[in-house]
């Protein structure tokens, strides 16, 4: 998809500290794996998630799998990038929680992806997005009612992403 081509170039910039996946569920940070997958208004107020960010992003919090591709040495970095592939609906959030931050949101083919996810073992639930109401009420997915919300499947992983880039799209 040329996001690990994009990261290893932008990365590249002096000062510059990856933060590799930080909402994975097994290997990221526990407190932000709950919110994988998950959408919340812009106008949300979650202390949570905004602070355990923060600690993130400002190093005052690391873990081995979110630092894999940082110098061992302690370093001082003036940017950080972060490359998550599970948070697309929280991109409306994330954007107002978050004004100074700049944002790059690569799209791939969902045809390519959904085989991709397939052949990974995913197991994507395109209801797990339409159950959250005010994701469904606020984007009016339910004109899609007629794909049925699979909850496994190939046609599961192409309807989790014309939803998850759907919500994303509109915050670029």
């Amino acid at each position: 998809s040329g996001s690990t081509w994009l990261t290893r170039m932008l990365e590249s910039l002096p000062s510059t500290r990856t933060i590799f996946e930080p909402f994975h569920a097994k290997r990221g940070y526990q407190a932000l794996a709950p919110y994988r997958y998950r959408y919340l208004p812009p106008d949300e107020t979650d202390r949570v998630l905004r602070d355990t960010l923060e600690d993130v992003l400002s190093g005052r919090q690391r873990s081995v799998w979110s630092d894999q591709f940082n110098p061992l040495r302690p370093a001082t970095y003036r940017r950080r990038l972060v490359k998550e592939v599970r948070i697309n609906v929280l991109a409306p959030w994330l954007t107002r929680a978050f004004p100074e931050a700049r944002f790059l949101f690569l799209v791939r083919h969902p045809i390519p992806l959904a085989l991709s996810q397939l052949k990974g073992g995913w197991a994507l639930s395109s209801r797990r997005l339409y159950q959250q109401s005010e994701l469904a009420d606020h984007y009016d997915l339910h004109r899609l009612n007629e794909f049925g919300w699979p909850t496994n499947g190939f046609e599961s992983l192409v309807l989790f992403w014309a939803v998850e880039n759907l919500v994303a799209r509109q915050c670029a």
